[in-house]
């Protein structure tokens, strides 16, 4: 009996420890962070439409040191969701652009017409 309650400790406290994930500093997702978001303003366009407001590189420089760590990790988050041209509806693209989000609901709307008519088949509703 006292080896099964031996060996259940061992067990349990064995189980106890696990690997810990590694974890990282402030400074350095601070540092990945302002990074992102440096690399983003020196783009040229961002760069010289910022030129247009006014703003020169040492006050963007002393904009981003004052943004505490939370605001600077969603900023980056944000410059990451960044495409170029923006996005049409919500992040799905239509390849064929324009036309493609036009033209796409009048054939729909022919085809349901063809499966009422003819075919009393299944409805295309998505």
């Amino acid at each position: 009996m006292k080896i099964i309650s031996l060996s259940l400790a061992v067990f349990m406290a064995v189980g106890t420890v696990g690997w810990a994930a590694p974890v990282e500093s402030t400074e350095s997702t601070r540092a990945v962070a302002l990074q992102t978001v440096d690399a983003f303003l020196n783009e040229q366009m961002v760069a010289t439409r910022l030129e247009a407001l006014g703003m020169t590189r040492s006050e963007i420089t002393a904009r981003l040191a004052a943004l505490s760590d939370a605001q600077l990790a969603a900023l980056a988050a944000e410059v990451e969701l960044l495409q170029a041209g923006g996005m049409i509806q919500g992040g799905n693209p239509n390849p064929s652009g324009v036309l493609g989000c036009i033209f796409r609901p009048v054939g729909r709307f022919f085809y349901n017409l063809y499966q009422l008519i003819f075919c009393w088949g299944s409805f295309n509703v998505d």
